[in-house]
């Protein structure tokens, strides 16, 4: 994925957000693991810097790490991919008898992000700053990104 930015932009550079200490070990295991599978490095010059959310995910005692983007997705230029339209991929489907379903497991995790577009994904924790190398769940344009690699992986005729 590649990400586009005005020209004129001024990098964001935010402070950690404090954490109790269960969550900033939490993130700790979690900035390791990341880290150990090359899906983030650790950028502790990065003229970005965008702090984390930890939340805690449905019906778990565990937690999700998020990255704030807010003000980078508010420069970042937007995504024109068509999104499939539901009515319209239900009358395709109309009359077929075979169905598949795919479990996509850390789905974003799996897109690249070129590397001129990993700083301004930068994000800050209370062990670290780290840039990720793929994208990130936040971005402005993530979600049509992966509709267009699925497009593409589930229909190679298809124009995309």
């Amino acid at each position: 994925m590649t990400i586009t930015m005005p020209s004129d932009f001024k990098p964001i550079h935010a402070r950690p957000r404090p954490l109790p200490s269960d969550k900033r070990e939490f993130v700790r295991n979690h900035v390791d693991a990341l880290e150990k599978f090359g899906l983030v490095f650790r950028n502790p010059i990065s003229d970005w810097a965008h702090p984390v959310n930890i939340v805690p995910k449905a019906g778990s005692a565990k937690y999700r790490l998020t990255v704030d983007l807010h003000q980078a997705n508010a420069m970042q230029r937007p995504s024109a991919y068509l999104m499939p339209h539901l009515e319209s991929q239900l009358i395709r489907l109309h009359g077929s008898t075979c169905y598949q379903t795919y479990v996509l497991v850390q789905g974003y995790w799996q897109l690249p992000l070129i590397e001129e577009s990993q700083a301004c994904q930068t994000f800050v924790t209370t062990v670290g700053t780290f840039r990720p190398t793929r994208v990130l769940h936040g971005n402005r344009n993530a979600v049509a990104y992966f509709q267009s690699c699925m497009d593409k992986m589930l229909d190679p005729l298809a124009e995309n």
